[in-house]
């Protein structure tokens, strides 16, 4: 959520990403401070911990402060190979049974070539022996 958080300031309010962070880790500082979880930050925290971060205020609406703090929001917006969003975990999910299913049809192959050379390794020494 604290990534989440900086970016959502770099892109709303103009910061960069090292001063976005900075915002970030003194609002968690004093939301800890004062003993509040993320879902009691509120936009007027994130105004003040830019004053004592910055020594400026930056604006940043209350609905995008929510967005970025619900964690749901957070993981269905992950939507780049690897990431959390429910619909990319499916494809990876789909991807990594296919793959299964190919190294599974490999090892029968090779467990009916290994079977296979194995009788006619049998018959060879059967051959062998009998001859003797």
């Amino acid at each position: 959520q604290g990534t989440d958080l900086t970016d959502a300031l770099v892109r709303e309010s103009g910061l960069s990403f090292r001063e976005g962070h900075r915002v970030v880790g003194t609002l968690v500082r004093s939301a800890l401070d004062q003993g509040k979880n993320p879902n009691h930050v509120t936009t007027e925290m994130v105004k003040q911990a830019a004053k004592v971060a910055l020594g400026k205020t930056v604006e940043f609406k209350e609905e995008s402060l929510k967005k970025v703090l619900d964690p749901m929001e957070g993981i269905r917006s992950k939507k780049i190979f690897g990431g959390t969003a429910p619909e990319i975990v499916k494809e990876a999910i789909e991807r990594k049974n296919r793959t299964v299913d190919e190294h599974e049809r490999w090892i029968q192959a090779k467990r009916a070539a290994l079977a296979a050379a194995d009788q006619k390794l049998k018959r060879a020494c059967e051959a062998i022996v009998g001859a003797a």
